[in-house]
């Protein structure tokens, strides 16, 4: 496991409070001591101090409402998530953890839930397969991500050639999740069908997906995109280190490339890391 680390500049300005507004808190606050307290009357001072709380008060309930949407625990990230686009063979790997059966699986357009334990003295755990399709998974994974422990990122190793692009798309947005950021969820890339002679081997998957990044994310520096594609309201860290090349163990939360097939049953080495992972 690689030792990583990060800088994350912050691009938003630091929250400030105008003074005009401090003011107008503080003004509503002595009108509401003189409705609600007609028959005690309280010094100025007195008024001046119980109104500062008051609305000192209003500020930080305001603060962590705002706040709070944005924030998961980790008792509630306990879902491993299966990502990946179309066709890499996510609903496969799913059934074939689950049911240890092979099937034929057609592209979801929605996302597939299970809850099993993957050896026999294991815990449960919830998975979630998400489609694959941009217009299904978009919606999918900003309703899942916060409840992530750890992500699969599975890649079809036989079709990466020609859908490099898409792939590395994807992984950019799935990296640069404001709930993988700030939680630093680690990521499986899952080089599945790793047993064919013609597949792409998992170094130059991992070469090559750096590079796509490294290049999407000066293409998005100007207008950053969250996975809705929508310009980013969130506080997104850069990722990697600014002034190098990108590269997975510049990134605080672990990205760990493991090859194997589903067909072949090839799992083991996965199986191991979600069991670990999942206990961190």
């Amino acid at each position: 496991r690689a030792v990583q680390s990060v800088h994350t500049p912050n691009t938003k300005p630091p929250t400030t409070f105008k003074m005009e507004s401090a003011q107008a808190l503080i003004l509503q606050a002595e009108q509401w001591i003189d409705t609600s307290f007609p028959d005690s009357p309280l010094s100025p001072s007195t008024t001046l101090i119980v109104a500062g709380v008051l609305s000192l008060l209003l500020i930080l309930l305001t603060v962590s409402r705002f706040f709070g949407g944005q924030s998961s625990s980790k008792g509630s990230r306990t879902t491993i998530v299966l990502a990946g686009v179309t066709g890499a063979g996510k609903t496969t790997l799913l059934v074939k953890l689950k049911e240890d059966t092979i099937v034929s699986c057609v592209p979801s357009l929605r996302e597939n839930r299970a809850r099993f334990a993957l050896n026999a003295d294991g815990k449960q755990m919830n998975f979630v397969d998400v489609p694959g399709s941009p217009g299904v998974r978009s919606n999918v994974l900003l309703d899942v991500m916060p409840h992530a422990c750890h992500v699969v990122f599975v890649v079809d190793s036989l079709d990466f050639a020609r859908r490099s692009s898409e792939v590395a798309d994807l992984l950019f947005d799935v990296l640069s999740n404001r709930h993988i950021i700030n939680h630093q969820i680690p990521v499986i890339v899952f080089c599945n069908k790793a047993e064919s002679v013609i597949a792409q081997g998992m170094d130059s998957i991992r070469s090559r997906l750096a590079k796509e990044i490294d290049e999407l994310r000066q293409s998005r520096a100007a207008a950053p995109q969250d996975i809705s594609g929508h310009q980013a309201a969130q506080d997104d860290g850069y990722l990697g280190l600014e002034g190098q090349a990108f590269d997975f163990d510049h990134l605080e939360n672990e990205v760990r490339f493991i090859a194997g097939s589903v067909t072949e049953n090839d799992l083991d080495q996965l199986r191991e890391a979600i069991i670990e992972l999942a206990e961190l």
